[in-house]
């Protein structure tokens, strides 16, 4: 009997031991459990943010090419900017050049106008000149005949008188 009440004892302590073994393996596969779920939720936010690595590194991929296109084109540009200044210096150029003519040839033209005015004022004075000798000469041609009656009509009227 005392065998069995040992055993019974031993039963015991091995059934406490047995169920607080249980009840830490319990505990162990909650926490494992629970560990799993974290895992997986660690997995899950680790593959979601790949994702969203990947997806900004495909976005910031692209940004870089249309940056680097847009560099580019910026270059273009500014030669192209840099070229039609140069066209333009040399067209203002140009147009100073012509402006400059421009102005002397007004300038000797309207010399040459008044030129030809002058010398057509003198010419109107000369014609006016000679056309009042001419008739000066043209009055003395027909005034000697009548000069001479006159002085034919003094000389009679003296001698009748």
């Amino acid at each position: 009997e005392r065998v069995q009440s040992e055993l019974a004892e031993l039963r015991s302590q091995y059934q406490c031991k047995l169920n607080a073994l249980e009840e830490e393996q319990a505990k162990a596969n909650a926490s494992i459990s629970e560990l799993e779920r974290d895992l997986k939720s660690k997995e899950s936010e680790i593959a979601q943010t790949s994702y969203v690595e990947s997806d900004r590194s495909s976005t910031i991929n692209a940004l870089e090419q249309k940056l680097s296109l847009s560099r580019s084109e910026s270059l273009k540009l500014e030669q192209r900017l840099s070229d039609k200044t140069e066209e333009l210096k040399l067209i203002q150029s140009e147009l100073a050049d012509v402006k400059e003519r421009y102005e002397r040839e007004i300038k000797d033209a309207v010399t040459e106008e008044k030129n030809l005015s002058d010398d057509q004022a003198k010419e109107k004075d000369q014609i006016a000149t000679s056309a009042a000798e001419l008739d000066a000469k043209e009055a003395a041609k027909s005034e000697p005949s009548s000069v001479v009656g006159d002085v034919v009509g003094d000389v009679v009227g003296d001698v009748v008188g």
